[in-house]
């Protein structure tokens, strides 16, 4: 009884620092291959994947965890998560680079490949090496990566015209009101004073100089 109360101690002991200090997992070397205070660490910071145990490093719902909050992490998953589609594709959603820890396997999967380079362009360099060699493929992904440039560019353009065209309105209301404060309405027949030091007199008799 005494030892069961002192080991419940020290994992109550381990949850708490890894809650508050993730990182502390590695230096927990008796609780990385525990389940609960390793992904108590990972809910804190994905990549302390690394710290667990291997055996943890191949559990699903363990790297699922750290996976889908930062896709990176799965450089430190077991080799069947990377050779896995759906991890792999997992991974892409929160951080596309995540495609270049995928097995050479995931890598030339067309659909995997193509989801990491539609989020970043950037990652054409990390398809497998079947795909790179394949024309159409390229050809393919270079069209889907310039029409999403394309449908952002156009997006941004409607975007200006209409920022474009509210501005211009506001400069007429502003201009409009503007004007109207300074112009002065004259009895018909009678001319403006040679002697009057209203702005807007002055404004009107400059316009008609020029």
């Amino acid at each position: 009884e005494p030892l069961r109360s002192h080991l419940d101690a020290e994992h109550s002991n381990a949850l708490f620092r890894v809650e508050h200090h993730p990182r502390a997992l590695q230096e927990l070397d008796l609780f990385q291959a525990d389940h609960d205070v390793v992904l108590r660490a990972i809910r804190g910071d994905p990549s302390t994947l690394r710290f667990a145990a291997t055996r943890l490093k191949k559990d699903d719902s363990v790297v699922e965890q750290a996976i889908g909050r930062c896709g990176l992490a799965i450089k430190h998953a077991g080799d069947h998560i990377r050779n896995s589609e759906w991890h792999v594709e997992l991974a892409i959603r929160s951080h596309p680079e995540a495609l270049r820890f995928a097995s050479e396997r995931v890598r030339s999967q067309p659909r995997v490949a193509m989801a990491a380079l539609r989020a970043n362009p950037g990652t054409l360099r990390f398809i497998g090496n079947s795909l790179a060699r394949d024309g159409n493929f390229v050809h393919r992904a270079m069209l889907a990566i310039h029409w999403d440039v394309a449908r952002v560019l156009f997006l941004a353009a409607r975007v200006w015209c209409i920022v474009s065209d509210a501005m211009h309105l506001i400069l007429q209301e502003y201009t409009a009101h503007h004007v109207a404060q300074h112009l002065v309405h004259y009895p018909e027949g009678v001319g403006e004073s040679d002697d009057e030091d209203d702005e807007g007199c002055l404004l009107y008799t400059s316009d008609a100089a020029d």
